[in-house]
């Protein structure tokens, strides 16, 4: 298992003073009817929804009330902090468990060149190869020559590049000071 898994559960409201032996009951009545996946104090995971609803009719016998909650199952292993009890749990069988109504579950992956299985480059790296182009490549750019690089002008080369590509370089000189500098 490499994801969390969602798993199905009910928060019982027990009775004071009946915990122990009124629990294993409700254990033993179960136990023909559905199968209970994972549990942790008042609370019983099931696999499925269908799982879950079995032990409905129990509860109702019982006159338990009860609350329905969705749990993700984590993957081992897994390092727990300070704060997880806020968000999450381990079970009677060391299971970890997340409140799925409490968390957003996702993944950091390492940075690279493409963006994701798209295969298309990131937009950064799209940007530095036409600025790459558009500064490398002599002669006329859309009907106005560069600026001769002795003298560089920003207003020319503003207007020699593409829209998109200039504004990028509004925001690099607006930032960089000796840019502006070299380029008034």
């Amino acid at each position: 298992m490499t994801e969390p898994v969602l798993k199905y559960a009910a928060a019982l409201d027990l009775p004071e003073g009946k915990r122990a032996g009124y629990y294993a009951q409700i254990v033993k009545a179960l136990a023909g009817k559905t199968a209970l996946f994972d549990r942790d104090k008042e609370l019983m995971i099931f696999s499925s929804p269908e799982e879950l609803e079995r032990l409905m009719p129990i509860l109702e016998q019982y006159v338990i009330p009860s609350e329905e909650l969705n749990v993700l199952l984590l993957p081992a292993p897994v390092t727990t902090y300070p704060a997880f009890g806020d968000y999450g749990f381990v079970s009677r069988l060391e299971n970890v468990y997340l409140y799925a109504e409490l968390v957003a579950v996702f993944r950091l992956r390492p940075a690279t060149d493409t963006n994701g299985t798209l295969g298309r480059p990131s937009s950064r790296s799209r940007r530095k190869r036409s600025l790459r182009s558009i500064c490398l490549q002599p002669g006329p750019s859309r009907e106005t020559a560069l600026p001769s690089p002795s003298k560089p002008s920003w207003p020319s080369l503003r207007k020699a590049l593409p829209a998109p590509t200039a504004g990028l370089w509004n925001g690099f000189i607006r930032r960089n000071s000796k840019a502006q500098e070299m380029l008034e």
